[in-house]
């Protein structure tokens, strides 16, 4: 598919697999496209569609049953021909507000579901070597999905205070009546932004989420973490974030 892989792999019991053996899998498939792209990128082969071939995680299913293999086999099969049905989509596909923020310094702010924000304790994450070492100053735009509890109380603080706000929806943008009163005075004096690559009113939907969150952490030049849960979503985004640029925890 244009930006994206399905495949069924068939897993069989050796005494030399690994515990997570269908991540090994993955990881290995990952690590030599990505070679083979940024070879043939530098030669000139293949189009450049950026720094980065694959996202960080992947998605998997156990099939149980020969008609769930069935199942799987005649969707991988026809899945080109749905491909306008994609359910992806651009991050920026819907927006309200000021498209011009997108074009300022961002810093992200994630945190897990679960967590109070009367806990919240933000932690810096030099993980986004991009441009200048120099902090962000207060210009900069706070960019995040709001969706946790340690997030929408940042996202409450930054309101209250004016700040600049890039508000990534996977729900799809709020409808107007649903906007708080912070909302409305932000998108009047221009200083905040929504995105969604969903209209409004969509299901929350994990695989979407995920696509935003991991937006987030891409765009930003600066990423604060609030408590995060022990090799969920948002951890294993970030550690590989912090691998794959040489990164580290302040």
């Amino acid at each position: 598919m244009p930006n994206h892989v399905h495949a069924i792999i068939i897993i069989r019991r050796k005494p030399t697999n690994k515990e997570n053996h269908l991540g090994f899998l993955v990881g290995r498939f990952k690590g030599a496209t990505a070679f083979l792209y940024g070879k043939m990128k530098r030669d000139g082969l293949v189009p450049d569609i950026g720094e980065h071939l694959w996202q960080f995680d992947y998605w998997d299913d156990l099939i149980s049953s020969e008609d769930e293999f069935r199942h799987y086999e005649c969707y991988i099969r026809d899945n080109p021909r749905n491909w306008s049905r994609d359910r992806w989509g651009t991050v920026t596909a819907h927006m309200l507000g000021v498209e011009g923020l997108l074009n300022r310094p961002k810093l992200a702010f994630v945190a897990s579901q679960g967590f109070p924000a009367s806990a919240l304790a933000p932690r810096c994450v030099e993980a986004l070597k991009r441009g200048t070492s120099v902090p962000l100053g207060e210009d900069a735009v706070l960019i995040s999905t709001f969706t946790s509890a340690q997030e929408r109380e940042v996202l409450h603080r930054a309101l209250a205070k004016k700040r600049r706000v890039i508000h990534v929806c996977p729900q799809g943008i709020p409808p107007e009546e649903e906007l708080t009163a912070d909302q409305k005075l932000a998108l009047q004096e221009k200083r905040l932004l929504f995105i969604s690559p969903q209209p409004s009113g969509s299901r929350l939907n994990k695989k979407v989420a995920t696509w935003c969150n991991e937006y987030v952490l891409r765009q930003a030049q600066e990423a604060w973490v609030g408590d995060i849960s022990p090799n969920g979503m948002l951890s294993t985004m970030i550690d590989a974030l912090i691998e794959e640029v040489g990164g580290s925890w302040t």
